[in-house]
């Protein structure tokens, strides 16, 4: 059987060891951004792995198929930035764009495109994205976009 002084040491330690839990256990729940990003696209992989990369970086990740996805999820969260496809099934990232600055000016907007043509540039680039994007990226460019935009 412990003494009382071994007893009260291990009291003691066992405390610690909870403490350091609890807190270790907020580190890993509470995001390290306070920053929300919202993936428009309708490519499930490509969401994911954006969502992933940028989920890493520690922002928090919110996603949506389609533009009527998106707005929903827009209407529904605060959203710091969203990053918008282009090309979706159901309406076009320039009309999507339209839609959100109907309800929301603040949220910043990255478009995501693989169409470079300077028409679809100028369009987005006049309706007020942060930036664009033409596919394939580089993550690491990606993440400069989402800095920068975010300030």
């Amino acid at each position: 059987m412990p003494d009382s002084k071994q007893r009260s040491i291990s009291e003691r330690h066992l405390g610690e060891m909870v403490q350091l839990e609890s807190e270790a256990q907020k580190l890993l729940l509470e995001p390290k951004s306070s920053h929300r990003i919202l993936i428009i696209d309708d490519d499930k992989r490509a969401r994911g792995i954006l969502g992933e990369f940028l989920s890493a970086k520690g922002y928090q990740i919110l996603t949506a198929g389609n533009g009527e996805e998106g707005l929903i999820v827009l209407r529904s969260a605060k959203v710091d930035l969203a990053l918008l496809d282009y090309g979706l099934p159901d309406m076009d990232g320039l009309t999507l764009l339209a839609e959100i600055r109907k309800d929301d000016e603040s949220t910043k907007i990255i478009m995501i495109t693989g169409n470079d043509t300077m028409e679809v540039v100028a369009k987005a680039a006049g309706a007020g994205i942060s930036a664009y994007l033409v596919k394939p990226f580089k993550l690491d460019v990606l993440l400069k976009r989402v800095e920068q935009a975010l300030g």
